[in-house]
């Protein structure tokens, strides 16, 4: 899928300007990825109580859902799953108020406040 569903808001918010320009172009009122960059991402929908990301990754986003409504056992398991995909290095990016369960080994946070954990 080469299309990336956030809103311009969103886009504007986080990353600068330049960087915006250099990933985004706009299309109907929308950002899409740039074909230049849309070859190195890959969107995907899964059932993550179910099943895993197919391939290894280097950045997983999982905000507001796993950390947040499933119960600790299911958790756990999930976050194994990520670290298991991830690549050494790559990055695992949840929500704000989410934090990695306890007892889970193979990530840091990478630097700043942000629950963004590195795998190490």
């Amino acid at each position: 899928m080469k299309y990336c569903r956030l809103t311009g808001e969103t886009v504007k918010r986080n990353p600068p300007p330049p960087l915006t320009a250099q990933a985004f172009e706009r299309k109907n009122g929308r950002h899409c990825l740039r074909a230049a960059v849309s070859d190195y991402v890959r969107f995907a929908l899964v059932d993550i109580r179910e099943q895993a990301p197919e391939e290894t990754v280097h950045l997983l986003f999982c905000r507001n859902l796993a950390f947040t409504y499933f119960d600790a056992p299911l958790r756990q398991r999930i976050c194994r799953s990520f670290r298991d995909r991830i690549a050494q290095g790559g990055a695992l990016i949840i929500g704000k108020h989410e934090t990695i369960p306890p007892g889970i080994t193979g990530f840091a946070p990478w630097e700043g406040r942000l629950p963004i954990y590195r795998k190490i």
